[in-house]
């Protein structure tokens, strides 16, 4: 006679290996793969170029950064906040240019901010880096970080309106 089995409704989880994968350093083989691809777009950007997607990627690394930071101790808040307001200005200076630019300053400050980003990337794991990603998603909802949607600009004079 043949048993009855209960099917048990799945429920999607993280295997153990995976998850104890996920709560370790990132390696430098990763750190260098992540930050290969923030130089690459930084010095784009830094040469005058106009890519959105370009200048996203640096906002979410300044953005997710300072979450890291306020949840690590605060050292490097005050950079990123700076390098919140130098890519700000930069937007400001597409709509007048048609490009990005940075003043002398905020590109020193976002050199800063992008060298002290790789050495948290180091020193994290690849799921505190995802709840620090998810952190910013829920203050950008909230208003409280950077975000390209809610740059308000005027179409009459291509000049944004805050």
């Amino acid at each position: 006679m043949s048993r009855k089995r209960t099917h048990r409704k799945y429920q999607p989880g993280m295997h153990p290996l995976d998850l104890l994968a996920a709560c370790r350093p990132m390696s430098a083989r990763q750190v260098q793969g992540c930050m290969l691809r923030i130089h690459d777009a930084f010095a784009q950007l830094r040469g005058g170029g106009a890519d959105q997607d370009l200048f996203d990627r640096i906002a979410v690394v300044i953005n997710v950064g300072l979450i890291r930071s306020e949840q690590i101790g605060q050292q490097g808040v005050e950079l990123f906040q700076a390098a919140q307001k130098a890519l700000m200005e930069a937007a400001r200076i597409r709509c007048d240019h048609g490009r990005f630019g940075f003043t002398g300053p905020g590109l020193e400050t976002l050199k800063e901010a992008i060298a002290l980003y790789e050495e948290i990337l180091a020193a994290s794991s690849p799921r505190q880096m995802n709840l620090a990603q998810d952190e910013v998603l829920r203050r950008i909802r909230m208003g409280e970080v950077y975000c390209p949607e809610a740059l308000a600009v005027d179409t009459n004079t291509n000049r944004m309106a805050a």
